[in-house]
């Protein structure tokens, strides 16, 4: 699992640069790039999907992401095979949505009801009508998958993939015991 560093997140070069690196250099070695490589807002992308595009086995993990418009990007450039669902809890618990001004993120969250967000950058506070209207934000990342699913034209077996399959191939191939697994279609080869 690799979070990317550097502020400009997925668009970054040397990010970009490195990734490819890693999945050139080390063929084996199984990359999940967290966050969708932090892009949480399209400003965040760059060029980065065309150059991604040409890998071959790294996935992305969509957890506390909730940008439809990078969600349908992703889809494109790799498909539904290396995209992995994950919830990032408790994080994700949080009731907050996610909005992007001038390419920076934003979590709305209602006032007072979590400790210590008032001074965070990246936080902002509402009453009334709109802090009632917050859901769980593991909600508002699932929507988003929905939204660019449905862009791209994505069937129920590539959503069975993002939120199953794909993460159980991955711990079959760590070498999770078959015994784990439920019957609704994954399955380990014993070892």
């Amino acid at each position: 699992m690799l979070h990317i560093p550097r502020p400009q997140r997925l668009r970054d070069p040397s990010n970009l640069s490195q990734m490819i690196e890693i999945e050139k250099r080390y063929p084996n070695v199984k990359v999940i790039i967290a966050h969708v490589g932090r892009a949480y807002c399209p400003e965040d992308v760059g060029n980065a999907f065309e150059v991604l595009g040409e890998t071959r086995k790294m996935c992305f993990d969509i957890s506390a992401n909730t940008s439809a418009e990078n969600f349908e990007l992703l889809i494109r450039a790799v498909g539904p095979r290396r995209i992995l669902f994950g919830s990032d809890l408790p994080i994700t618990r949080m009731r907050m949505r996610r909005v992007c001004e001038r390419g920076r993120y934003i979590n709305v969250a209602p006032r007072g009801l979590y400790q210590g967000i008032s001074n965070d950058p990246h936080m902002r506070e509402v009453e009334g009508k709109d802090a009632t209207r917050l859901t769980f934000f593991m909600y508002e990342e699932i929507d988003a998958l929905r939204r660019a699913a449905l862009a791209v034209g994505l069937k129920s077996g590539d959503i069975y993939d993002i939120f199953y399959r794909n993460s159980v191939e991955m711990l079959c191939d760590a070498g999770m015991p078959a015994s784990y697994l439920d019957n609704q279609g994954g399955k380990c080869e014993p070892a």
